[in-house]
């Protein structure tokens, strides 16, 4: 709320902003429908929708659609661009949980038919994209949500977004913000890799010098047995 106070906006656009982080969770992260924001700012729900898209324009925050499992549309999740502006402490909810606003839609799912219920979501198990490369700087929280954002997408794709992050990474103040950014990039067929090319081919690079330096390593300590040397267990 201390970050959204200190925006200079418009009255009514500073008004969603302020409705959006009274109900964000530590990361800038909140659910709501449009018609419950649009109740708590007293406004249409058209009205509401535009000052959404100023504030994306603007650059205060980020917005992904959410779709459920029988293909039809829930609320958006909009992403507050928090550090962008030195804003508040980015670390998770001490419970490891993030709330968030849940709508139950009745016949045509519109946003005047959706009723607003609160509920706590878990965290996505850490382990379950344990096997992809992750930029170093991220902290534990920062990859945990980034878990989050990235259910339902292959592999190679969140493995292409994570090498753009770490190629950028050291020039960011967000790296959630930033890889949302990036992720809505290719959900709309506007990503365009700059850095991620050059970091996997490091990446490969790195691997193969190590393979390389194993060989020589085994080679030199067959050759050394050879030569009837005794090698100290611990160097091999």
């Amino acid at each position: 709320m201390t970050w959204a106070w200190s925006q200079q906006l418009r009255p009514t656009t500073k008004l969603v902003l302020m409705s959006l982080s009274d109900i964000a969770n530590d990361s800038g992260q909140c659910f709501p429908s449009i018609r419950h924001l649009a109740q708590k700012c007293s406004l249409s729900p058209r009205h509401t929708r535009r000052e959404i898209q100023k504030l994306e324009d603007l650059d205060l925050m980020s917005i992904q659609k959410r779709i459920r499992k029988d293909g039809s549309h829930s609320s958006n999740l909009y992403l507050l661009h928090l550090a962008k502006s030195g804003g508040d402490n980015l670390s998770p909810p001490q419970d490891r949980t993030i709330c968030q606003q849940v709508v139950t839609a009745v016949s045509g799912g519109h946003d005047s038919h959706v009723t607003p219920l609160t509920t706590k979501e878990p965290l996505i198990n850490p382990t379950a994209t344990e096997h992809l490369h992750w930029p170093e700087q991220l902290s534990d929280s920062e990859r945990e949500s980034i878990q989050k954002l990235v259910v339902g997408f292959s592999d190679e794709i969140v493995q292409q977004l994570l090498d753009e992050l770490a190629g950028q990474i050291k020039s960011i103040k967000n790296p959630i913000a930033y890889f949302f950014t990036i992720l809505n990039r290719y959900k709309n067929g506007k990503f365009i890799p700059s850095n991620s090319l050059r970091v996997k081919a490091d990446r490969k690079t790195r691997r193969r010098n190590q393979r390389a330096l194993d060989n020589a390593s085994k080679l030199h300590l067959k050759r050394l047995r050879e030569y009837g040397i005794k090698v100290n267990i611990e160097s091999e």
